[in-house]
C-alpha cells in the first residue's frame, strides 16, 4: 500500500521554492500524522540536494544544541560525534537524537 498519495501539488510547491535564487525559510505545519514529515523527506531525497534531517528530543538545550551540532558535523566531516560545547553554565554537553540523511 503507497502511503504516499495526492501529494504532488505539495511537492510542486515545495520545488518551486528550489528554484528561486535567494534564500528560503520554510515552515510546515498542521495536525499530527497527517504526512508532514514523510512530504519533506521524499521531497529532499527526490531533490539530489544534500539535507540534513534532525529531529529534536525532550532535553536540555544544551543538549539539543549538542546533538544538532553533531548532525550537522557528521554531514560535513564524516565523522560520528563533533566537538564537544562547553556551555557558559555548567561544563560539556552530550549529544540529543539525531537522524542524518543523504550523507
Amino acid at each position: 500500500m503507497n502511503c504516499f498519495v495526492d501529494r504532488e501539488q505539495d511537492l510542486a510547491d515545495l520545488n518551486r521554492l528550489l528554484q528561486r535564487p535567494d534564500p528560503q525559510f520554510l515552515i510546515l505545519y498542521g495536525r499530527r500524522r497527517v504526512g508532514k514529515t514523510t512530504l519533506l523527506l521524499k521531497w529532499a531525497q527526490e531533490s539530489d540536494r544534500p539535507y540534513i534531517y534532525w529531529v529534536a528530543s525532550r532535553d536540555t538545550p544544551a543538549n539539543l544544541r549538542q546533538g544538532l551540532a553533531n548532525a550537522v558535523w557528521s554531514h560535513v566531516h564524516g565523522e560520528e560525534e563533533a566537538p564537544e560545547f562547553k556551555e557558559a553554565a555548567g561544563g560539556p554537553a552530550s549529544s540529543g537524537r539525531r537522524i542524518a540523511g543523504n550523507l
